[in-house]
């Protein structure tokens, strides 16, 4: 089993989540469960940011924790996105359909100011 390494930040209302390993079904309710203690915490998170540049392997599993994170987000009227696709992850993004509900960025400072600007209203 090779192991995943999770890091938590939180900018604005944004929770950023590094991952670095293989994002698996050994690995998955660890994720989930770091996720949603945050969300739920004691700072509002209303967005997601989950960076996968390190990520070097996910399976189906990974694939339905992240969707289960975007309908929690979604929830509370946050967006998710995504940094860092790799060649080794960009393939099961793109059949699992994660593009269509993720927005990609290049880097985490056009990924932050993107989710957080407020759409004007008259």
């Amino acid at each position: 089993m090779a192991a995943l390494n999770v890091e938590l930040e939180t900018k604005n209302n944004v929770l950023i989540v590094h991952m670095d390993g293989e994002l698996d079904h050994h690995s998955v309710d660890y994720v989930r469960q770091q996720i949603e203690d945050a969300i739920n915490g004691d700072v509002f998170i209303k967005h997601l940011l989950i960076d996968v540049k390190n990520l070097v392997f996910m399976d189906s599993s990974g694939v339905g924790m992240l969707i289960g994170r975007y309908k929690t987000i979604s929830a509370r009227g946050g967006k998710v996105a995504v940094i860092g696709i790799a060649p080794q992850t960009k393939r099961i993004f793109e059949i699992s359909g994660l593009f269509n509900i993720f927005s990609v960025y290049e880097n985490q400072r056009e990924a932050i100011k993107n989710l957080t600007q407020q759409k004007g209203s008259l």
